[in-house]
């Protein structure tokens, strides 16, 4: 830090005492917004790696996502869970966090600071009781913070420019933090891995200058002999002709033919962005950036390696082992910082709801419900509820199976009259009160048992296969109809697609597998392998057909009777599962 330096001798001036103040150079130079030096040259700050299209990707992703999930006060009151729709704080994490800011717009811009800056604050405005009225955001590059009380009793200075500074306790803040090495205060991921987003600067800014110029590289204009006597007229002489040439062949005239004169000759000078490999190098870059921030490749924007045979894979991966940290880590802050002793006693916690994420997926969350309700966990009513519905008459039973009630003993056909039988629930199909007995079933052989089962128990497994069969088959098509169509081409890319041994059929066999294997039963897994084989080129043959038949129409219009063709596949994982189970009665 230079002694001498007016810029942080004002700063000096202004604060009224120093401590909490950076202690070196890189801190000044992050307090001030100059950002940290690196060895690509460019100075990397929060507010110049935004500038990088990937990492306000991976920012905006993050942030708005992890805003979006619901998060509630809930209280536990003996082995029963309910939303405390009735504490104060509730309402300001789930719909408004103060009088102008949702509680979108505060944890979005929170969750920013910590992907940016590792650090988020809000102040927490309360009651003289201790309750939550308001939540305040606070951005963390206005923070100075004073240890010289101990790390149990730190200080946060807030000073926004052209403001008197505040100062804050902990108590009074929601303070969270990302990757810690001391375990009080976060790591910035962009002064950590600053090289790596200097690199993408840099790279950004050659881009951004060679194409500024016309994508016309650095040149040498060569004299055979000297331009003017005297150095004077040598200078004049240089200068006019390095104005005269730049005004005739660069700006609007960059692409003309340059015309030399007295045996002067050209060199060029300046690597090509071919030799230099720029594309490769910034493709590297933007993948590792996003690895920087924990974002599967394909969410934003990157999808060279991406097949839909990996894709939703790497989602759930993203949900399960990044998400998910982050999720406890806000949970866990929020309860320390927003929640009294005295109401984490009475049972009173901070969650996220993460069925939030499936609420732009239609299918996903009705079948989600579907099986909740017909496994018995949950009744349809409480379904009616998480959907924003009212409630109905007669819909608060629990369903269950008729396969699922307790087992008759003695030949007794009612379990329920069995001495210490558990109450009964009432079964799908609203008939009796228990399952029927094994004689009852319309089986006259234990042998001819199996062959009931799948018209009763497999249909729902078949259907919900082929669902996600058809929506990994969808994406797939999407990423070819982004291409540029012609029929012939298409015709040949279907071919390529639904090839026996291709990509697409070797993830349709694993998909299908399951529940067709459960479906054959005790069938030798020769004939059970041939079974599914034939069942996915029945799928295939059935998509490229209808696919190729809306080929006819020649290019015009074409992507849009290819999307025709798709939108009308909603139907077909129940029609599938029924031709499967009536197969499967006929081959017993």
């Amino acid at each position: 830090m230079a002694p001498g330096d007016p810029v942080i001798a004002r700063t000096l001036a202004r604060a009224p005492e120093a401590r909490g103040l950076p202690q070196t150079p890189g801190g000044w130079r992050t307090l001030l917004g100059i950002g940290l030096p690196t060895q690509a040259g460019p100075a990397v700050s929060e507010q110049s790696a935004v500038q990088i299209a990937t990492v306000y990707s991976c920012v905006n992703f993050l942030s708005s996502n992890v805003a979006a999930l619901p998060l509630c006060v809930f209280k536990r009151e003996g082995k029963s869970r309910k939303k405390a729709t009735e504490h104060p704080l509730y309402r300001r994490l789930h719909s408004l966090a103060n009088a102008r800011t949702t509680a979108f717009q505060l944890r979005q811009f929170g969750f920013a600071q910590l992907m940016l800056r590792g650090n988020s604050l809000a102040f927490a405005s309360r009651t003289a009781a201790g309750r939550v009225l308001g939540l305040f955001p606070m951005r963390w590059d206005y923070v100075t913070v004073d240890r010289s009380a101990g790390d149990r009793n730190l200080v946060f200075r807030w000073q926004p420019p052209g403001t008197a500074a505040q100062s804050f306790k902990a108590s009074e803040l929601w303070h969270s933090t990302g990757l810690s090495m001391d375990g009080v205060l976060g790591v910035s991921p962009i002064a950590a891995t600053r090289e790596t987003f200097g690199s993408a600067l840099a790279m950004q800014s050659y881009a951004s200058r060679y194409f500024a110029n016309g994508a016309v590289p650095s040149i040498v204009l060569k004299h055979p002999a000297k331009l003017g006597g005297n150095p004077v007229e040598q200078d004049a002489a240089y200068q006019r002709l390095r104005s005269s040439f730049g005004a005739a062949y660069t700006g609007e005239g960059q692409h003309r033919a340059a015309i030399l004169e007295e045996g002067m000759d050209l060199t060029v000078l300046e690597v090509s962005p071919e030799d230099s490999q720029l594309l490769e190098t910034r493709k590297f870059s933007r993948e590792e950036i996003a690895q920087i921030f924990g974002i599967p490749p394909h969410l934003v924007g990157i999808l060279d390696k991406a097949t839909f045979s990996n894709i939703e894979q790497q989602s759930l991966d993203f949900v399960l082992f990044h998400l998910t940290p982050w999720l406890v880590a806000l949970e866990q802050t929020a309860e320390r910082d927003l929640l009294s002793e005295a109401e984490r006693e009475a049972g009173y916690y901070i969650k996220h709801q993460v069925d939030g994420l499936l609420r732009g997926d239609t299918a996903t969350r009705v079948n989600a419900h579907r099986v909740a309700v017909t496994t018995g966990w949950m009744n349809r009513n409480e379904v009616r509820e998480l959907e924003e519905l009212d409630p109905a008459e007669g819909l608060d039973e629990f369903l269950v199976p008729l396969f699922m009630g307790p087992e008759p003993v003695d030949g007794a056909t009612d379990g329920a009259n069995q001495p210490g039988a558990r109450p009964q629930p009432q079964p799908i199909g609203a008939i009796p009160k228990a399952p029927p007995a094994r004689a009852e079933l319309p089986a006259s052989t234990p042998e001819d048992a199996p062959r009931l089962l799948p018209a009763r128990f497999l249909g729902p497994v078949l259907e919900d296969a082929f669902s996600r069969l058809v929506r990994a088959e969808t994406r797939e098509l999407r990423k070819l109809l982004a291409r540029e169509l012609d029929p012939a081409g298409t015709e040949a890319a279907l071919g390529e697609l639904y090839a026996e041994g291709a990509a697409w059929s070797e993830l349709a066999s694993k998909i299908l597998a399951p529940a067709l294997r459960a479906l054959a039963g005790e069938v030798p897994e020769l004939e059970t392998a041939r079974r599914i084989g034939a069942a996915v080129g029945r799928h295939a043959v059935a998509s490229r057909q209808a696919l190729t038949g809306a080929l006819a129409g020649g290019p015009a219009g074409l992507r849009g009777r290819l999307e025709s063709v798709i939108a009308t596949w909603s139907e077909r994982p129940v029609a599938s599962a029924s031709e499967e189970l009536r197969r499967a009665a006929g081959e017993g």
